[in-house]
């Protein structure tokens, strides 16, 4: 991975996945005024993954996840998409998540 800035100072970038179909927790990490720096990133997580449906019809939804950390919860946000089929996968630290599903159109 690499990223690049205008500026030193802190930075929380997001990764997923090659395929696309996982989102990792974020990171922060602090960029030195410098010309190349170094930051190790462990991705560990605990995978979640699950099925969006339409409550009226059961009909799969396609749209965005978000995984938002419950108050006094020490994990880190993060969000993914749903693939055509409804189904997602997301890797999340340890903890209490709210998900929240929104659907395209």
């Amino acid at each position: 991975m690499e990223l690049l800035v205008a500026e030193p100072g802190p930075y929380s970038p997001s990764v997923t996945s090659a395929d696309g179909l996982t989102s990792f927790p974020s990171r922060r990490i602090d960029v030195p005024d410098a010309d190349t720096a170094t930051a190790d990133f462990a991705f560990g997580g605990v995978p979640v993954s699950g099925l969006v449906v339409d409550a009226e019809t059961s009909a799969p939804v396609s749209g965005s996840v978000f995984a938002a950390p419950k108050a006094g919860s020490e994990g880190r946000p993060a969000n993914t998409r749903t693939g055509a089929d409804g189904r997602f996968q997301l890797a999340l630290d340890r903890g209490d998540f709210t998900l929240t599903d929104i659907a395209e159109g």
